[in-house]
């Protein structure tokens, strides 16, 4: 049987609570040792109701919140690049004064060494031959025959 949600649980509290207090009002009840009343029964199954019923509404509150904050911030976003870029733009790679904006410099690439650079021209002509990529003139030559 799977686990109710809370939002079951709830039903089924408030269901036992009005049954409690219709059918066994003032019938002696003895659960787990303590002696119990439908009615005082009721009251200490309400006490769960109330709590339960508080998670609830924080829980909605907090979906609220949370759901409020993503679109706050979601309109922000743009704006927040924008200042950044502004800010990179007025103060270049200052690192104290980008520092007062909680920002850091701009890294600066590493040039490649020959190696490197042979290895990435390699690697492009080889996608180019894998890829069948031809410029317009090679374009220019490839003529079908009908």
């Amino acid at each position: 049987m799977a686990t109710p949600s809370q939002a079951e649980m709830l039903a089924g509290l408030r269901a036992l609570i009005v049954g409690l207090t219709k059918h066994l009002p003032t019938q002696p009840l003895a659960m787990m040792g303590v002696p119990y009343t439908g009615t005082t029964l009721a009251a200490r199954l309400q006490a769960s109701v109330d709590s339960l019923t508080q998670v609830l509404e924080a829980r909605a509150a907090l979906e609220g919140a949370l759901q409020k904050d993503r679109t706050q911030r979601e309109g922000d976003a743009a704006l927040l690049a924008t200042v950044h870029e502004a800010l990179w733009i007025f103060y270049g790679n200052a690192p104290e004064t980008l520092n007062d904006f909680g920002m850091r410099p701009r890294k600066t690439r590493k040039p490649l060494t020959p190696e490197a650079n042979l290895l990435r021209a390699e690697r492009a002509r080889a996608t180019r031959a894998a890829r069948h990529t031809m410029g317009k003139r090679q374009k220019a030559k490839n003529k079908g025959s009908v």
